[in-house]
């Protein structure tokens, strides 16, 4: 290193004339900072919450307020000079100067534990926080269920968001100061730099600091002929109060909509309108010009592909679209070509981001709602699905509490935990791509022939057998084949032959077992995929078992069912 460079370094030029300027305004603020480098330069950094009715008192020094060692509970017993009585003193922060609060804890055992660092506990609380299994990242959920981090920890460094940072200051009516020591050793001797030993304090509006420069031996360090000290804090200010929005403390802006195409003009030209409810019209006079708030938009059935993905995060029911309890939207998800939502909806209950992606997939079309949706919403009737897979699903729930329910055993066993996607993902293709097609086979599959109870089917069916005539283990539906027959029931061998056939597609798809290319054929020809698209196959599959099912419930308990 030239004399030069060491000169500046000695000097903290940069430290002092770019760093210590722009602390706090960056994304992400470093709140606490203890670093080392090669024993030559020693960093530390700490902050503390300011009443901003204090700030001029705090910024007229370049003293630490606090610092990581006493800022934790404090009791003692204080001698009262006038009684000459102990009293019994507690203080929540330790020794506060001028009300200053922590905002980072450091928690040591006397050398016995491991220390670790904390982050206040009103600012976690505040924000709704969540830490991983390591704890070293703190997130929020966002506006449309995205978890955003908001703290990251390091071993010896934490960072705090601004923008959260900011919120909080606003609402407790705060400053952050944010105190800096900054140490650099060298082992020149200041005279061989050109420079001599300097008392100087710095102040620039938001921030204060005291800049010495000494020529002789650090106490703690021999090796080392001159050293330079920065001590002082920065300033931070909280948000407008009016900026800081309501729980979970989003920013608040200017409401966004999206406009949505609701239709075409005599030109064939979309007509395109807002979202925004407080522009449309309504049944008693309001915007009689616009259109009303319950236009129906459409969209293509892709839409919802994004929900049916994340299914941790979003629920699609028959009429309802979640995001947890962060947001819902009504949905026509009956229809048997698009998806439907009232183009007030659409702006009243959708984030804006979310309004995007919704209308990236919107479409124009001729007629209105699905039969189903509109009997329930505009005649207040409690309709039945008429989406195949809705109907299905409908009559699986029931068929299975009902027989549960009579039993006392499972016809067709729950599902484990990791498995309940295949019900609760369940649904006609949202295109023609044939891997959709193959997991919803694979579904169905699980559900009606995996899930088979025949544990307890052995027990019922008379003089059962467990080999068939070439002598080998007898499988699940030929089980369950067996015991419809001994009990009755019409048409269970038709049946268990498209159970069958429904098996052997799915072990020759790909998607489970290598391809036996004679026997897929064998599959698709019976369900016609040579003929027919996917998407009408399926329809053609969740009508069939849906028969079934019901052929079921009508004949081993029709009483839990009606």
């Amino acid at each position: 290193m030239s004399i030069q460079e060491e000169q500046e370094r000695l000097l903290q030029k940069e430290w002092r004339e770019e760093i210590i300027p722009g602390l706090g305004n960056r994304q992400w603020i470093t709140v606490y900072l203890t670093r080392k480098r090669d024993d030559c330069e020693h960093l530390d950094l700490y902050s503390g919450l300011v009443p901003n009715e204090r700030v001029d008192i705090s910024m007229s020094s370049e003293d630490w307020d606090i610092n990581a060692d006493n800022c934790l509970p404090r009791f003692q017993w204080e001698l009262d000079k006038q009684s000459m009585i102990r009293l019994p003193e507690y203080d929540r922060f330790g020794w506060p100067i001028n009300r200053v609060e922590p905002l980072i804890f450091v928690r040591t055992f006397h050398g016995l534990r491991p220390k670790f660092i904390e982050i206040s506990e009103e600012f976690r609380h505040f924000h709704n926080l969540f830490s991983g299994s390591n704890d070293t990242v703190f997130c929020k959920i966002d506006e449309i269920g995205d978890s955003i981090p908001v703290i990251r920890i390091h071993e010896h460094q934490v960072e705090i968001r601004r923008k959260e940072l900011r919120q909080f200051l606003a609402v407790k009516n705060m400053s952050m100061a944010l105190y800096f020591d900054r140490l650099c050793f060298s082992s020149f001797e200041l005279a061989d730099l050109g420079l001599s030993e300097t008392f100087e304090t710095v102040s620039g509006g938001t921030f204060i600091y005291r800049f010495t420069m000494f020529g002789h031996k650090w106490q703690a360090t021999e090796s080392y002929e001159s050293w330079s000290r920065t001590w002082g804090k920065t300033l931070l200010r909280g948000i407008s109060i009016e900026k800081v929005g309501e729980s979970p403390f989003y920013d608040i802006f200017e409401q966004q909509y999206e406009d949505f195409k609701i239709g075409l003009d005599r030109n064939d030209e979309p007509i395109t309108f807002t979202s925004d409810p407080d522009k449309l019209a309504n049944f008693f006079g309001k915007n009689p010009d616009a259109p009303q708030f319950l236009t129906p938009v459409f969209f293509y059935r892709s839409v919802l592909d994004k929900y049916y993905t994340e299914s941790s995060k979003y629920t699609v029911s028959d009429g309802h679209l979640y995001c947890r309890d962060l947001w819902y939207l009504p949905i026509d998800n009956n229809h048997p070509d698009f998806v439907i939502a009232f183009l007030g909806d659409l702006g009243d209950k959708l984030p804006f981001r979310e309004q995007s992606h919704w209308k990236h997939h919107n479409a124009i079309a001729k007629g209105g709602l699905s039969e189903t949706s509109w009997r329930r919403w505009f005649q207040q009737e409690g309709a039945l699905p008429s989406d195949s897979a809705w109907r299905f699903r409908y009559m699986y729930m029931m068929f299975v509490s009902a027989w549960c329910k009579k039993y006392g055993w499972d016809l067709f066993k729950p599902l484990r935990v990791t498995d309940t996607h295949h019900f609760s993902k369940l649904r006609r293709p949202l295109t023609s791509e044939t891997t959709e097609f193959h997991e919803i086979v694979l579904s169905l599959s699980i559900l009606l022939q995996d899930s088979i109870n025949i544990k307890e089917l052995r027990k019922r069916i008379p003089d059962f057998e467990s080999k068939d005539s070439d002598g080998k283990d007898k499988r699940n539906i030929p089980i369950l084949g067996e015991y419809l027959e001994s009990e009755g029931l019409r048409g269970a061998v038709q049946y268990v032959e498209y159970l069958r056939m429904l098996q052997m597609l799915r072990s020759n798809s790909g998607t489970v077992h290598r391809r036996n290319e004679k026997e897929y054929q064998k599959a698709a020809a019976f369900f016609s995929l040579d003929a027919k698209s996917t998407v009408q196959v399926a329809d053609d599959i969740f009508t069939k078992l849906t028969e079934f099912l019901n052929s079921l419930r009508e004949h081993f308990c029709p009483d839990e069912t009606d």
